[in-house]
């Protein structure tokens, strides 16, 4: 009796490699039919960010993934920015690129940068700065 064996990885035309990745990301997304949302229900990284694999290579953003898959390569020094303020999303109707400028402006005009303002130091942690360095 002839048993078939799985191909590996690198007997894999590049075609095929990518409809196993697509088809391994496609089972980690759960649509949010209130939102829209397609939700990364895979791993996620420290921010909320999902976070998937690619064999061989290394792991990409989830959102990254979804866009390239959607609309093809992102340019060089572009960010993937949510529309709808939900890092686990990887709708890509919910995404559009930008610079990273584009994407700290949003973030503090929604209040998600650091201490949910612009990210500036408070005045209060100045004050005190000015005192240590002054001997106070």
């Amino acid at each position: 009796m002839f048993v078939k064996r799985k191909r590996r990885i690198d007997e894999l035309s590049e075609e095929e490699l990518i409809a196993r990745q697509n088809a391994s990301f496609d089972r980690r997304v759960m649509v949010d039919v209130n939102s829209g949302c397609h939700l990364w229900i895979g791993a996620r990284n420290a921010g909320g960010y999902g976070v998937f694999g690619y064999t061989g290579i290394g792991t990409v953003t989830a959102h990254r993934h979804a866009y390239r898959k959607a609309f093809g390569q992102i340019p060089d020094g572009m960010c993937v920015l949510h529309t709808c303020d939900q890092p686990s999303c990887v709708n890509p109707d919910h995404l559009r690129l930008g610079t990273q400028l584009h994407n700290m402006a949003e973030k503090a005009k929604r209040g998600r940068a650091r201490n949910g303002t612009t990210g500036a130091i408070p005045d209060r942690i100045i004050s005190v700065k000015r005192r240590v360095q002054v001997g106070v």
